[in-house]
């Protein structure tokens, strides 16, 4: 495959980068291009992946706020919380299986 910049900003910047020595030709510096691209695009499809997840989260929040089960947040089961999950930690036990639905 052979390919043309015809762009003489987009041609310098390649130059650049081989006469950098970093790169030992014009094909590596669009490979490495090409691979940073591929991994903007996987962190871009986990991120989407993450927010849609968040969303899901979100709304079952609110059902169970309309629904009227949630437990209120106090000062108190704040520190039952806190003192929960230090203790957990001091066991070495994962903090999550002390989180009461």
């Amino acid at each position: 495959m052979s390919i043309t910049i015809a762009e003489p900003s987009v041609e310098e910047r390649i130059r650049r980068h081989v006469d950098s020595g970093r790169f030992a030709d014009e094909v590596q510096v669009v490979a490495e291009a090409l691979d940073a691209m591929d991994l903007v695009e996987r962190r871009r499809v986990e991120h989407d992946a993450k927010v849609e997840e968040l969303r899901a989260l979100i709304a079952e929040g609110d059902e169970d706020f309309e629904r009227g089960d949630f437990v209120p947040w106090t000062p108190t089961l704040m520190s039952e919380i806190l003192a929960e999950a230090i203790e957990a930690n001091r066991r070495g036990e994962p903090i999550d299986d002390h989180v009461k639905p």
